[in-house]
């Protein structure tokens, strides 16, 4: 189930399990699933970066601890710059984190949400089938209404997730279609 809206981000934690987000309406139910990937290699290398910088700060105000008064205002000037980068570096993967691309498989559409803050939400009566590129880990939308063909990446941590997702949506668009009796 999910524990946050994929659409406000507000906590669903202890709402049931078929349910409407308080905030923004946005119906859920146990079935419904967010697809989303940080990139883990960045933020590791943003992390190491982080810690060795701070480091290589506190040895700069070991050596020149010291010095005149000139090195010693350099050497806090320098801090205050380093700590509010690392501090900006801290609230982009924040912001990324909850506010980056992600796909959410929900009971009347899907969410998606890839290159802008707001992302938009898709009936499944409009999906008319989804298509899988394997080689790339992109799904394709393909839609009924002649609308452009929607490519999803970006937001698959591995080949299983974006597997399962097209297997998800291919479920809800044949549950979707009206009986052709």
């Amino acid at each position: 189930m999910l524990d946050t809206c994929p659409q406000c981000g507000y906590s669903l934690q202890g709402l049931p399990e078929n349910h409407a987000c308080p905030e923004c309406g946005l119906r859920y139910d146990r079935d419904s699933e967010v697809y989303k990937h940080l990139n883990p290699v960045s933020l590791f290398a943003g992390m190491l970066g982080f810690l060795g910088g701070t480091a290589g700060m506190f040895n700069l105000a070991r050596t020149f601890g010291n010095a005149g008064p000139f090195w010693r205002i350099c050497i806090i000037m320098s801090l205050v710059i380093y700590f509010g980068a690392a501090a900006w570096f801290a609230r982009y993967v924040y912001r990324l984190y909850r506010r980056g691309p992600l796909v959410a498989v929900l009971p009347e559409g899907l969410y998606v949400r890839l290159l802008r803050i707001h992302g938009d939400r898709i009936a499944w009566t409009n999906v008319s089938r989804v298509a899988f590129n394997r080689a790339q880990k992109v799904a394709t939308l393909i839609f009924v209404d002649g609308r452009p063909v929607l490519d999803i990446c970006g937001v698959f941590a591995s080949l299983g997730d974006a597997q399962r997702f097209v297997s998800q949506v291919a479920a809800r668009v044949e549950l979707s279609r009206p009986d052709q009796a």
